[in-house]
């Protein structure tokens, strides 16, 4: 590896170098030129673009988020990369923290969420936190009381809430009780939220995950019925059957977003609950796709599996390693219109991308590669290597950025 090297930002700079991130906001970083970049005489430019990801409050678990110019990455610690700039930057806004300790408020997170206001979330100090970046702490806002309490789950934010599923103790009957909670996140505390009760007074919890909020109205689905509530958890409205599991679900504050069935077609309805309408089919996969403000993108096969190598690996599923050649398409919210933008996959490398977002004019992933050592074509145990690693010595991030208008890649290297 390289030795870190911290570039001052000029008129035009044009090597890249592996990055070490400091608090400074006056410096761009570049890239190392190494055997793991897809493009080893990358240099970063930037191409203005107004589309973002569309959000009404929900919170996916990816470790990719975006908000307000900046993409936010956990390496160690959480870093948020100024998408125009390149600039990348830890979270923490403490001048004189080192950010590689238990001093550091984000130091060992591996989940995190963004509040309606912008404020930094996650599970912590025995229960669920938020950074005050004013008085640079830590503020617990609800103590898991010996519970599980959390679990890598989409949530929902809106004005000073938190909608979530989880455990509350009951000390006297020593008990723990399951379902959807509402948190508040500026007074603290946490309560049961949306549930019903039953004949003899007692509280029957709501098992659903909430997706997002439009309106006054939060939307649901139980793995059942899509349906909505009111802010308070009450007037419920059934809106449409769903028929199991369907990955992530969107909305542009218009319609519905989501995968079913053979979970390669893309079906948006209405909020109220309109007929079903199939707006993209052959879609890779249904965790692989996501909305913007004008477009749905997603990945589509790019061509036949490609055979990497024999596998002797125990426990693996083939005799041999393939990669499906995977290209970044989008449409229109109402399907027409569709592009095929750019490769997402490096098959010389066998590279593969892993949590993804898009912004402006680029597609940001985290990836998984393939590397055989000796080159005997066979990949043993320890060949898949990720392109986020955490090691005794520390740990090593990097993000491949896609243009999706001329398919140029620039991988960020972040040593936390």
């Amino acid at each position: 590896m390289k030795s870190a090297i911290t570039i001052i930002k000029t008129a035009a700079v044009c090597c890249a170098v592996l990055l070490t991130v400091s608090c400074e906001s006056t410096e761009l970083r570049y890239v190392d030129k190494d055997e793991q970049n897809p493009d080893e005489n990358a240099e970063f430019t930037y191409t203005a673009g107004d589309d973002e990801p569309c959000y009404f409050g929900s919170q996916s678990t990816d470790d990719l988020k975006y908000r307000d110019g900046y993409l936010y990455i956990v390496c160690g610690t959480l870093y948020r990369l100024n998408t125009e700039t390149g600039n990348v930057t830890t979270a923490c806004g403490d001048p004189l923290c080192t950010h590689d300790n238990e001093e550091c408020p984000y130091f060992g997170i591996g989940m995190y969420y963004i509040s309606a206001d912008g404020s930094l979330c996650f599970p912590g100090d025995g229960g669920f936190v938020r950074y005050d970046q004013e008085r640079m702490k830590r503020v617990l806002l609800d103590d898991y009381k010996g519970a599980a309490s959390w679990f890598f789950a989409p949530e929902l934010y809106y004005d000073d809430y938190r909608v979530y599923n989880g455990f509350d103790y009951d000390p006297e009957k020593d008990k723990y009780t399951y379902g959807l909670r509402r948190a508040d996140l500026k007074n603290g505390g946490s309560e049961f939220f949306g549930g019903t009760t039953d004949e003899d007074g007692n509280y029957l919890p709501l098992m659903a995950q909430p997706w997002f909020t439009v309106g006054d109205r939060l939307y649901l689905e139980d793995g059942k019925c899509f349906f909505s509530l009111n802010k308070d958890g009450g007037d419920r409205k059934d809106l449409f059957a769903k028929k199991g599991e369907s990955g992530y679900m969107y909305t542009d504050g218009e319609y519905v977003y989501y995968c079913e069935d053979d979970r390669s077609s893309i079906i948006r309805r209405a909020l109220d609950g309109g007929e079903p309408e199939t707006v993209v089919t052959g879609v890779y996969s249904y965790q692989y796709f996501m909305l913007t403000d004008e477009y749905i993108y997603y990945m589509k096969p790019d061509g036949d599996d490609v055979v990497l190598g024999k596998a002797d690996i125990r426990g693996y599923a083939s005799s041999e390693v393939e990669i499906t050649p995977l290209v970044i398409c989008r449409s229109r919210h109402d399907g027409s219109g569709e592009e095929r933008l750019a490769s997402v996959t490096d098959i010389e490398k066998g590279l593969s991308p892993l949590g993804w977002i898009v912004v402006g004019n680029y597609f940001y992933c985290e990836y998984s590669y393939w590397e055989d050592a000796d080159g005997d074509g066979i990949f043993t145990y320890g060949d898949n290597k990720y392109s986020t690693m955490i090691t005794s010595g520390g740990a090593v991030c990097r993000l491949m950025r896609v243009d999706l208008t001329t398919g140029d890649r620039y991988v960020f290297s972040i040593t936390g």
